[in-house]
């Protein structure tokens, strides 16, 4: 599947499916212990709870032209910025050499 991201917008990349398990079965993790890397494994964003979904690991991606006309012209601080179309990863950070997942491509509009 594919995440549309125009490049001058931002939107909450939100993973509601996101699951870690271990040998008995599914654990429960808390929303922050997600981290996800947006450049093929560079760095590491934790993830944030989303505004109406507080139990969903998010992260707020800005296009490269953010902001557009009719934006306000600061930037959040936890805010990624995607400059080409990306397939993330994403890990829990308590186990940082655990095998990441592939997620939904964020492809810019």
């Amino acid at each position: 599947m594919t995440f549309p991201l125009p490049r001058q917008d931002r939107r909450w990349y939100s993973l509601p499916d996101l699951a870690a398990t271990d040998v008995g079965g599914p654990i429960a993790v808390p929303v922050t212990r997600w981290e996800a890397s947006f450049d093929q494994l560079l760095t590491w964003h934790p993830a944030q709870p989303h505004p109406q979904l507080p139990s969903v690991p998010s992260w707020l991606l800005a296009g490269p032209d953010f902001p557009g006309p009719g934006d306000p012209s600061t930037h959040e601080p936890t805010e990624i910025v995607i400059f080409h179309s990306v397939a993330p990863r994403v890990r829990l950070v308590d186990l940082p050499e655990s095998v990441s997942q592939t997620t939904d491509t964020v492809s810019l509009a």
